[in-house]
């Protein structure tokens, strides 16, 4: 089944005096982390959760939102990652996302920084993120936190395997959530069986 609006997403009108300017919505949004990235090197990129990655978005629909932040930059240098550049960084994205058709909803930004040097989650969930959603930006150096994480779980051989276990689950259990899809779209259980 494919989604009323995939059109929507790839092509949209953004109309700006007389004159309309065709624009695709997935292109606006990279170069906005790209600017993004450019600006503040501690930024990996943008994960879009929720709806918007599973493919049952439409135009009402808010979007999930994770900035990924790390202290080091793509060569390995240091910069700083502090509450308040991260607070700024966020501004700035959002500023820039105003002029998209998305509403930015829940925000699920994640300071790897943080967790490398001792802070650990409460949670799987910010880690789980890493592996799940819609990324925008720097691949490699997202690829490069993931290997991070698991083999931060499989050299921890006391809790290792469970803390994979819980990032799985809960990966997983955002996989497999399509009640909301089966509303919008007025679909019977049946139907998408």
């Amino acid at each position: 089944m494919q989604n009323p609006y995939f059109e929507y997403l790839f092509s949209s009108f953004e109309k700006r005096g007389d004159e309309e300017k065709k624009e695709n919505l997935l292109l606006t949004i990279n170069d906005i982390v790209d600017a993004c990235i450019k600006k503040y090197p501690q930024l990996i990129g943008l994960i879009v959760l929720g709806s918007f990655a599973k493919g049952y978005w439409v135009p009402a629909s808010d979007l999930d939102w994770a900035l990924i932040f790390n202290d080091k930059n793509e060569n390995g240098d240091k910069s700083i990652t502090s509450n308040a550049i991260i607070k700024q960084i966020k501004a700035y994205f959002s500023q820039k996302m105003e002029r998209t058709n998305f509403k930015l909803c829940l925000d699920h930004s994640f300071d790897f920084s943080k967790y490398i040097n001792g802070k650990k989650q409460e949670t799987q969930s910010p880690l789980c993120n890493l592996f799940n959603g819609l990324f925008f930006g720097n691949r490699n150096r997202l690829k490069n936190l993931q290997k991070y994480i698991v083999n931060e779980c499989f050299a921890n051989k006391k809790n290792g395997e469970k803390q994979w276990d819980a990032i799985r689950q809960d990966w997983c259990s955002h996989l497999e959530n399509y009640k909301k899809m089966i509303e919008r779209f007025g679909l019977t259980q049946e139907e998408t069986a």
